[in-house]
């Protein structure tokens, strides 16, 4: 089962999903969407575009952040060494958008992303 979308500006997490609709939760606005898994727009909520889906935020994420700082690719394939970032609490995952790199989620106290 899908656990999250990403649109073109923005990753939500999916609520439900069945053979024709998949519901996801906009955070910001608190409203949910129900998509078609065509890609059309199933009900009146405004168009919010194609999507992407995973299981897990980190799928999503076009970047990985730590103190202000884009992470290597190297440093981004190191489990290890990003399970141990999330000490500081500092870490966040982030994707480009036409308004430029914006953070989607941060690593928890447990070292796990969420959405912000």
């Amino acid at each position: 089962m899908i656990k999250y979308i990403r649109t073109k500006d923005d990753v939500f997490i999916v609520e439900k999903e069945n053979e024709l609709y998949i519901w996801c939760y906009n955070r910001h606005i608190k409203k949910m969407y129900a998509k078609e898994k065509n890609n059309h727009l199933s009900c009146g909520c405004d168009y919010i575009g194609k999507y992407e889906t995973a299981n897990t935020i980190e799928e999503l994420c076009d970047e990985f952040v730590y103190n202000n700082r884009i992470l290597s690719e190297e440093d981004k394939n190191n489990k290890d060494y990003l399970s141990q970032l999330w000490w500081f609490n500092d870490v966040y995952g982030a994707i480009w958008t036409s308004k430029g790199l914006i953070y989607v989620a941060k690593m928890d106290d447990e070292g796990k992303l969420v959405l912000i």
